[in-house]
């Protein structure tokens, strides 16, 4: 594996923070003989030396709901949000922030954008040249948040592309049936190609397509077709323990026949809320589909006999999450953070290498890692995955800062891949970045950009290539060599899951090896997998 130069770009943020400047030392990224730090020496990428940061302002970056555009349009006067030279830039902008927002599920930008540029979604019909509106981008993609936000403020919903399209006809080549039902029950149609009228569904050429998929999701709750085969009775989930909690839902360690279970479920006030059921359901449905060892598994469903609210009943992970277990302070021996890292690679090229529906994570992070008693990895929290279907190239999501109401980018920042922040198109590749700082922290002992708050890392690494410090004694060579190449700022240029697990294999084998000879700790507490 060859390594990546990384290429510098002429990156522009539209929402940057205006007085935040990052100043990027490349020599950082070589291996130099003059840091001599060992691995398990925690120290900030700013005190080695990778780059400095200037803050000019006694505002700090956490409020992302500041900022303008930084580089060249700077220089157009775009400093201040609401200027009027900042609602000239969105408004030649607008367009494409719309669509590409709408495609992510960003609904919180949709709306920031449409305000700072003092215009309604109604004002004109954003359409990009193909003559596709942010309805179809939405519905295509399965944003739901963003398809009831429109639809609730009267855009066009019957509006045809190029090709003839309806947002209607979107959502049925994008296999998202509530959203069908949805653009359905608000007068959505299909265009006749002869005849040129609109038609509902049933009468047009795709009924034969989707008279099944809506028979099987005609029921008004969260359960797959097949729910006889994945129900668990109510009256086997007991001794029932919270563990976790947050806006979405609630997480409680059980017991099913005797095994520990762990069981997520919605929020009872949400229970009814037609996006949360919506962003659940697609959690419920991608875990259903997926078995390999490196992946929590799915055990089936409990309904509530009082509420009718449904849970996901999946296995417990004794171990905690790999967050908890950089949060104890715990040191991993070399041989046991490799073995992690090849677990995750494994699960994910599983997730990766799907037929014919791959599956993009796309919220890769310590926290939905979690571990086995005996320290095995697996990948777990589908909330934000999405199939990359054949028709649809794009992945989205529906992130919530507050759940249901304003939505936000996908994923977390401080592993947030540079295209994505820059709201670029983007695949499978952004879950090798996120691996790549889970395996910068794994070998090195290091949270990646410890020293500040996500969100100025992620603007870092978009607009001015920036990565955690790599030198010699941070970690073996042919780590930090692999490292380098899964964040590599050129997505097509980052290996994939399987060529990670290709490199890792004889790594692993040798470490362990090493580590077996040693006679005061034989095995180095590795799990053989």
């Amino acid at each position: 594996m060859g390594l990546d130069p990384l290429e510098h770009r002429n990156t522009v943020d539209p929402l940057a923070e205006p007085n935040l400047e990052i100043s990027s030392n490349d020599q950082s990224r070589e291996n130099s003989a003059d840091h001599g730090v060992s691995r398990n020496t925690r120290t900030s990428p700013d005190s080695s030396g990778s780059f400095d940061y200037a803050d000019k302002s006694s505002h700090t970056d956490g409020d992302s709901e500041r900022g303008s555009s930084q580089g060249a349009d700077s220089s157009q006067g775009q400093s201040n949000l609401g200027s009027k030279n900042y609602k000239e830039y969105v408004g030649r902008h607008l367009t494409s922030e719309l669509l590409f927002s709408a495609s992510i599920g960003n609904l919180k930008r949709i709306k920031r954008c449409l305000e700072k540029a003092g215009r309604s979604i109604t004002s004109e019909p954003y359409q990009d040249y193909d003559l596709r509106a942010p309805l179809h981008i939405a519905c295509a993609d399965g944003s739901f948040a963003v398809v009831d936000y429109l639809v609730k403020n009267g855009v066009a919903i019957n509006v045809v592309d190029r090709w003839g399209a309806t947002p209607l006809e979107a959502a049925v080549f994008g296999n998202h049936w509530e959203i069908v039902k949805y653009i359905e029950q608000n007068g959505g149609r299909i265009k006749d190609r002869l005849t040129g009228t609109l038609v509902k569904l049933a009468d047009s050429d795709l009924s034969s397509v989707a008279a099944p998929q809506m028979a099987a999701n005609s029921s008004n709750n969260f359960l797959p077709t097949d729910a006889m085969a994945w129900e668990i009775p109510e009256e086997e989930i007991v001794d029932k323990e919270k563990v976790g909690s947050g806006a979405f839902g609630i997480v409680m360690k059980c017991k099913w026949r005797g095994t520990p279970v762990a069981i997520k479920q919605i929020h009872k006030h949400m229970a009814e809320d037609e996006i949360a059921r919506v962003e659940f359901a697609l959690e419920l449905k991608v875990m259903r589909q997926l078995h390999h060892p490196n992946i929590v598994q799915f055990l089936g469903v409990m309904i509530s006999s009082e509420t009718n609210q449904v849970s996901i009943v999946s296995e417990f992970m004794q171990g905690g999450s790999l967050d908890q277990l950089f949060r104890s302070g715990k040191i991993l021996s070399l041989c046991e953070a490799a073995n992690m890292s090849l677990d995750c690679a494994r699960g994910m090229a599983y997730l990766h290498g799907r037929v014919p529906l791959p599956v993009i994570h796309r919220d890769l992070k310590p926290g939905n890692l979690m571990l086995t008693r005996t320290g095995r990895l697996k990948i777990g929290d589908f909330g934000l995955s999405k199939t990359l279907s054949v028709r649809n190239k794009i992945p989205n999501s529906t992130v919530s800062q507050e759940p249901f109401v304003l939505t936000g980018e996908t994923g977390s920042y401080r592993y947030m891949a540079p295209e994505v922040f820059r709201h670029e198109f983007y695949g499978t590749a952004v879950d090798v970045y996120a691996a790549s700082m889970i395996f910068y922290q794994l070998f090195s002992g290091q949270q990646p950009f410890s020293n500040i708050n996500p969100i100025q890392a992620a603007r870092a690494v978009a607009t001015q290539d920036a990565r955690p410090p790599l030198h010699n004694g941070l970690m073996p060579k042919e780590l930090m060599t692999l490292v380098r190449n899964m964040w590599s700022p050129i997505d097509k240029k980052r290996p994939t899951f399987f060529n990670v697990i290709n490199y890792l294999d004889p790594i692993v084998e040798k470490l362990r090896e090493e580590a077996d000879n040693k006679k005061n700790n034989p095995g180095c507490g590795c799990v053989v997998s």
